[in-house]
């Protein structure tokens, strides 16, 4: 998994948060232009690879970052976790593929639908 967000507290309980329920984070990137970067670098496998991406970010927002992650790879599974969602963000992302969206203050369910996106696809 590609974990981003440009707040490294964030980053650090939500990889406690997969890892601990046995979830590989293999990457992280603090902003949008690194988190096309990381990506790029790992040449996605063909076994999923789920990106979780903040949306409010310094550059590129996480909505941005998964439309070129999209157009590029259309099976990926990318997440969008954000603290500010608004139904025209959710709207926006699920339309272009995003698998999908949770708000910051569902932390403690991300393992479960990240398990359940990953076995579905």
């Amino acid at each position: 998994m590609l974990l981003v967000d440009d707040e490294p507290e964030i980053r650090e309980l939500a990889r406690l948060i997969l890892e601990r329920a046995g979830l590989d984070v293999l990457d992280e990137a603090e902003d949008g232009l690194a988190a096309l970067e990381r990506f790029k670098a790992h040449n996605p496998p063909t076994t999923p690879l789920v990106v979780l991406l903040d949306n409010r970010m310094p550059g590129l927002t996480g909505v941005q970052v998964a439309k070129e992650i999209l157009a590029a790879y259309p099976s990926q599974i990318v997440v969008l976790f954000s603290a500010h969602l608004t139904d025209e963000i959710v709207e926006l992302a699920e339309g272009m593929g995003v698998a999908r969206c949770i708000s910051k203050r569902d932390f403690t369910s991300l393992p479960e639908i990240i398990e359940g996106l990953v076995a579905a696809a």
